[in-house]
């Protein structure tokens, strides 16, 4: 008999889906959203046909809408509260898929260290090293792969894209970070952002089920290329 692998993901709000996240978590992708999306179910979202893909099951869904990577209190992704919430009481991940980051750039989280902004945990860059630091020393056993982010652009308006450097901090700043995290901890990065490509939104941010799609393709194309 094959053994089963289990995925969870750590996210926010592009990775939420009512009915699959840990109880109490801020959901974005409820009944109105999924509507209004085009989302008829949870086989649409990117996660679920990644998962699909590599055969195997979920785990948890660890995605609070709105959260960011930095922060000191949940909740930050950074937090033991959301890191130890990766698991069950029956099942630890096998692979844990970190989808994470966009709030941060969106609302320009600053690179460097400024600790007059309560909102700002030391700098994304150091959260991120901080928030896969604490992810490894609870899930010693488990596979991180960590994604860029990618933009989105409005349906029918592909000219209309998220702004490349909302407030100060240009995006691949953060994704930068990110990689750099990812390398010198010799944690695997899903470096999607690389493919140029951007998500179909209603709104710039939320991926609608054709958003989704591009998504999981791309975290698909990663997988099966490595």
């Amino acid at each position: 008999m094959a053994y089963m692998k289990y995925v969870s993901i750590l996210g926010d709000s592009i990775s939420t889906f009512e009915g699959c996240n840990t109880k109490g978590y801020s959901i974005y992708y409820d009944e109105y959203h999924k509507e209004i999306n085009g989302i008829k179910g949870v086989e649409d979202m990117w996660w679920h046909k990644v998962i699909t893909h590599l055969g195997a099951q979920l785990c948890t869904n660890n995605s609070y809408s709105g959260s960011l990577v930095t922060g000191d209190k949940f909740p930050a992704a950074n937090t033991y509260q959301r890191i130890n919430s990766l698991c069950t009481a029956f099942n630890k991940p096998d692979i844990i898929l970190v989808n994470i980051g966009f709030n941060d750039f969106g609302y320009g989280r600053k690179i460097y260290p400024d600790y007059n902004n309560d909102h700002d945990f030391l700098s994304f860059i150091f959260a991120y090293g901080i928030m896969l630091d604490r992810i490894r020393e609870v899930y010693p056993d488990s596979q991180i792969i960590c994604g860029t982010l990618v933009r989105g652009y409005v349906k029918d308006h592909k000219d209309r894209i998220f702004p490349d450097a909302p407030v100060s901090y240009h995006i691949d700043d953060y994704n930068n970070v990110i990689r750099d995290s990812c390398k010198k901890r010799n944690i695997r990065l899903a470096d999607i952002a690389q493919s140029g490509e951007f998500l179909e939104t209603l709104e710039l941010c939320h991926p609608t089920a054709a958003g989704q799609d591009t998504l999981a393709k791309l975290w698909i194309k990663y997988i099966d290329t490595n």
